[in-house]
């Protein structure tokens, strides 16, 4: 009995090699999708030492990069809205007024660069916000060629 059992189970195997295979087919429920970011952005500015980016389709944001020449200066995003991301410096960034900087803003599938200028408004610097310096009543601030000090 058990060797007619093994003489069916050899002929099995040797038939199920004459069957012809089939085709494999794999069906995805889903297509991938290709993501390109369709960002607005109406302004940029800084605010308590923090880069604040306004604009509409920011939600996805999780990277913010400010390039100028060969200095690039990542941020960390703190929070992306669909209309406001707000990034900090991950060290301190030194930022050039009047000078042109790539904005590169990007998520896990694409990037998309803006240029920026940093400018400051009239009035944005007053008295109060200036320090003396060491400078004395009636002296003026002048350049010796490498630092500003004190002059009569």
């Amino acid at each position: 009995m058990a060797m007619q059992k093994f003489i069916i189970f050899i002929i099995s195997i040797i038939l199920s090699g004459c069957v012809a295979k089939g085709k494999v087919a794999i069906i995805m429920k889903s297509n991938l999708k290709q993501s390109v970011l369709n960002l607005n952005i109406a302004s940029v500015r800084i605010q308590n030492n923090q880069l604040i980016i306004n604009g509409s389709n920011l939600e996805s944001i999780t990277t913010v990069k400010l390039v100028e020449g060969g200095l690039t200066q990542t941020l960390a995003v703190e929070s992306a809205t669909n209309g406001e991301v707000i990034a900090n410096g991950v060290s301190a960034i030194t930022l050039g007024v009047g000078k042109v900087f790539d904005m590169i803003l990007s998520n896990a599938n694409a990037a998309a660069t803006f240029p920026v200028s940093f400018t400051l408004n009239d009035g944005s610097v007053t008295k109060q916000k200036l320090s003396s310096m060491g400078a004395l009543s009636g002296q003026v601030l002048k350049f010796n060629g490498t630092t500003w000090e004190p002059a009569s």
